[in-house]
């Protein structure tokens, strides 16, 4: 109620918001344009969802919440649904070090949000609906971001192969202690697999290049190598903190790729040694918690 601060670089700001609210049925009979779905995919269940929609009458829907189907066009209807992928990084400010001390860099900091936007990267949606994904794309637009719309399977497939790519990095960084050096050694054919596999389960034989190439061992090392070079944060500390936070999306989607793997084949065994390694990691810092 009282506003969120907000930090890009040097420059910050506080967000205050209109009104809040804690209750869909407070939505109810309102003039209501877009509902915006900005949680980790285990955050709200399907009757969550379903209840959104039907307390906000005919507004658009914009879902950016990770995963490997599409069950909000089930729940809210396809003609509201805009389905996105977020391309951007924010975390909770001032920021701790994996060894539970205060980033010096943001130790002054009042607490708030930390955002980076990457140059160039476009917020990308779709939906069955050009007008709802027009919709969506201006209000990105209007905030001085830029976004790109394309189709339903372009998406479809770009979100789910991402998210296993996503997925299974972050697991072999946390089975690495989080530090990226020694994720960078680990790194076998278990990306790889789990791209596949959800390619596989999007109906395609394969994900798009730019994954391909991404989750070979050799390459997704490269970039591992140059990633905290470009990124302007702690990049190690972040991953370790956001990813803790979101530590239940993050196996729910290991465990959606190994049970689709194990039905429809082939086999990922170097996935299934991954996921097996997690089950030896200690847990981090309170401050991560």
């Amino acid at each position: 109620r009282d506003g969120i601060r907000l930090y890009r670089g040097r420059a910050d700001e506080t967000l205050v918001p209109e009104e809040l609210v804690t209750y869909a049925d407070e939505l109810r009979g309102r003039s209501i344009e877009q509902v915006w779905l900005c949680v980790p995919s285990t955050g709200l269940s399907d009757a969550d969802v379903e209840h959104i929609g039907d307390a906000t009458g005919d507004a658009v829907v914009v879902d950016l919440r990770p995963g490997f189907d599409r069950t909000a066009a089930t729940l809210v209807g396809e003609e509201r649904l805009v389905e996105g992928i977020i391309p951007f990084i924010a975390y909770q400010t001032p920021l701790h070090t994996l060894e539970g001390a205060l980033q010096p860099d943001e130790a002054e900091r009042a607490p708030g949000i930390a955002y980076w936007l990457p140059p160039l990267v476009p917020t990308t949606l779709a939906s069955s609906s050009p007008s709802a994904a027009r919709r969506a794309a201006n209000v990105i637009r209007r905030g001085g971001m830029r976004a790109r719309i394309v189709d339903v399977p372009e998406i479809a497939l770009t979100r789910a192969s991402g998210m296993a790519l996503l997925s299974s990095v972050i697991a072999t960084l946390e089975a690495s202690g989080w530090r990226i050096r020694d994720c960078r050694a680990r790194l076998d054919g278990a990306v790889r697999e789990a791209v596949d596999v959800a390619a596989r389960m999007q109906g395609r034989a394969r994900a798009p290049l730019p994954l391909r190439i991404i989750s070979t061992p050799s390459i997704a090392s490269l970039v591992l190598a140059f990633a905290p070079k470009i990124a302007p944060l702690p990049l190690e500390d972040y991953l370790a903190y956001h990813f803790t936070k979101v530590g239940a999306q993050g196996r729910a989607s290991l465990a959606a790729l190994l049970a689709a793997a194990d039905a429809s084949g082939p086999p990922a065994p170097r996935l299934h040694a991954l996921v097996e390694q997690l089950t030896a990691v200690p847990a981090l810092a309170a401050t991560h918690a």
